[in-house]
């Protein structure tokens, strides 16, 4: 029931990210009012929602044209923004914010739930199914440091309209301040594209898992077989959740990554393997494993819960010197 319940809260709290972020990188980026997100929200939720209960096989089939068209989106995003980087932030430190960072650090690389559908695809290959995660999350991961990389060079290091800190305690995606210092058209529409290809095949895969794992409850713990009931627990609790709390995009990822996949797959594979391994070796690695992940779990619980508040060290620093 732990799991359960963890992988319940991952799997709405990605719904609930995609549609907040998603929902706010096109309104700031066409200008939309903030009196009408509630709309354009609904507009991107019914889009979204619709294409994931339709038959995804159209999507599959051109899943290949789908990844190069956002790659090509990323690396433009790249060569645009490196050209308004300024070498001076990377010099700024501040390690005490790293417990608000490791939730979104764990939720960036979270991809275990495709496992069984790549074990499958690669015939239960062993030795290809380790390739292919290698190399997803090495890909990744290159994404992710260059993204970091740009994101940090460009955004100001304060608290302004445009800066770092605003984007966090707002809850914005790193796009919307970055193009409006940027200031280019290009950069607008690759952003948005690329956002939009990265959310819309996100929300399909998640939604896809979620509308299946629903159905297993209903069907295994109440004896319900409803696709309508189906849908609606599926996907009525995101819409819900996104439209009194427009907001929540960074949150709905901190409670992902620092409570749901914190404890599904780092607690709890570890708890098995305190329990079903007795080598030293594996003993002492679940040991540590349980430690590294309950500090993150305990971080998460304070840091949402008002006890551990973070403030940066603004005041400090100058980037000139």
């Amino acid at each position: 029931w732990v799991a359960i319940l963890a992988n319940m809260l991952i799997l709405y709290g990605l719904l609930t990210a995609y549609l907040t972020g998603g929902a706010k990188i096109i309104g700031d980026l066409l200008g939309v009012s903030t009196d009408w997100q509630w709309l354009l929200l609904l507009v991107f939720f019914a889009a979204l929602t619709t294409l994931a209960l339709l038959d995804n096989r159209l999507i599959l089939r051109y899943n290949a044209l789908i990844m190069l068209v956002m790659l090509s989106s990323f690396l433009l995003l790249v060569s645009i923004s490196w050209r308004h980087v300024d070498s001076t932030h990377f010099a700024y430190r501040d390690w005490h914010y790293l417990p608000a960072a490791a939730p979104i650090i764990v939720t960036a690389f979270h991809f275990h739930n495709v496992i069984p559908n790549v074990c499958r695809n690669m015939d239960w290959n062993l030795g290809r199914i380790w390739k292919v995660m290698l190399v997803g999350m090495l890909l990744g991961f290159l994404m992710n440091m260059l993204w970091i990389q740009v994101g940090v060079g460009v955004l100001t290091m304060d608290d302004g309209p445009n800066g770092i800190l605003t984007a966090f305690h707002e809850n914005l995606p790193a796009t919307v301040p970055m193009a409006r210092i940027i200031g280019s058209r290009l950069f607008t529409v690759f952003s948005m594209a690329f956002a939009l290809l990265a959310i819309v095949t996100s929300y399909l895969a998640n939604g896809l898992g979620l509308q299946g794992f629903v159905r297993d409850m209903l069907e295994n713990h109440c004896g319900v077989r409803n696709r309508t009931a189906n849908a609606v627990l599926t996907f009525g609790p995101p819409l819900v959740i996104s439209l009194v709390y427009p907001d929540v995009f960074l949150k709905a990822l901190n409670v992902v990554g620092g409570v749901g996949i914190v404890i599904l797959f780092g607690i709890l594979p570890a708890v098995i393997l305190l329990r079903k391994f007795h080598n030293r070796a594996l003993r002492i690695a679940g040991w540590a494993l349980l430690l590294l992940f309950s500090v993150c779990l305990v971080c998460e619980v304070l840091h949402e819960t008002g006890l551990l508040r973070l403030h940066a060290h603004m005041e400090y620093w100058n980037p000139r010197h």
